[in-house]
């Protein structure tokens, strides 16, 4: 991983996963998309519910799924302008072998979590 600057983020590609990023502090991983104007596109890791039209939907949502219900599927497709315009951002820009890291480590929890009974 590396800090860098929002110049130096915005040359860099789509699909650059990243944080956003304050002395010792990490804001949740984000995808880059693409760059609009002085701005950038991103895709949060933290996905939608598909189907959801607006903030009601969001909350009937999740009000049935604290109630037991079942969520619907999840959307990690939904893009979005960042918009914040922070000249003084900086980026916690992910490598690829700290990506790939992070993928072996999800693999494993969903080996670990589908494994049976122990911990559920």
């Amino acid at each position: 991983m590396r800090i860098i600057d929002r110049s130096a983020f915005l040359a860099l590609p789509a699909g650059t996963v990243f944080a956003k990023y304050e002395p010792h502090f990490f804001a949740p991983l984000t995808i880059k998309q693409a760059n609009e104007g002085g701005d950038f596109y991103v895709q949060d890791l933290i996905p939608e519910f598909v189907g959801n039209e607006s903030e009601d939907d969001w909350t009937a949502t999740l009000d049935a799924v604290e109630q037991g219900e079942r969520s619907p599927p999840l959307d990690y497709e939904l893009i979005g302008l960042d918009g914040l315009l922070d000249r003084d951002q900086l980026f916690a820009v992910f490598e690829p072998h700290d990506v790939e890291a992070l993928i072996a480590r999800l693999q494993q929890a969903l080996l670990d979590s589908t494994a049976g009974p122990v911990g559920r």
